[in-house]
């Protein structure tokens, strides 16, 4: 005798997964703009003692790494409040300038690599990204700000994903 088909409860289940990953992009979406908000509608004199931000910041040296990524040093004036920030390496960051005493972000993300007291090794995406802050260096003061981590988003939706594609019955229904 023909065996039936494996029973594939993801396909009853594939609305429910569909909507969890709705919800966990609404979720994700009003955290960044939550977040968005809070850091171009405060001035920078409020935000500076909170320990995601350094201002002003110095440009040093530009290498790769061991894994033969771009990384940039900055340096900054540090006291004892500040050495419990929120920059912890593999946290994405940006850097800024400011307008009006709020900071504009620049249109690209690096992420920290090393943080020793008063020195940050940053990785770039690229060699334009570097030079862009050494431009801007030159002219104005700038500083680096922590961003917002959406890594445990990813992850949830890889999961979800996952799940939603799984063909085990058992491990669906957990």
């Amino acid at each position: 005798p023909a065996t039936p088909p494996p029973n594939k409860p993801t396909k009853k289940m594939l609305p429910h997964f569909q909507q969890l990953t709705t919800l966990l992009r609404q979720e994700m979406e009003y955290e960044q703009q939550r977040y968005n908000h809070q850091i171009t509608n405060r001035h920078i004199s409020g935000r500076l003692h909170e320990g995601g931000i350094h201002y002003p910041i110095a440009v040093g040296s530009d290498e790769y790494n061991a894994l033969g990524q771009l990384v940039v040093t900055i340096t900054y004036e540090c006291d004892d409040e500040m050495l419990d920030n929120e920059f912890e390496p593999g946290h994405p960051a940006s850097f800024f300038t400011l307008q009006q005493e709020t900071a504009q972000r620049l249109p690209f993300t690096c992420y920290v690599e090393r943080v020793d007291e008063s020195m940050m090794l940053i990785r770039m995406p690229d060699k334009r990204s570097i030079a862009t802050i050494r431009e801007l260096s030159r002219n104005t003061l700038i500083g680096l700000q922590t961003d917002i981590d959406t890594t445990s988003y990813q992850v949830m939706f890889e999961a979800l994903q996952q799940a939603s594609s799984c063909d085990r019955p058992a491990f669906v229904e957990l």
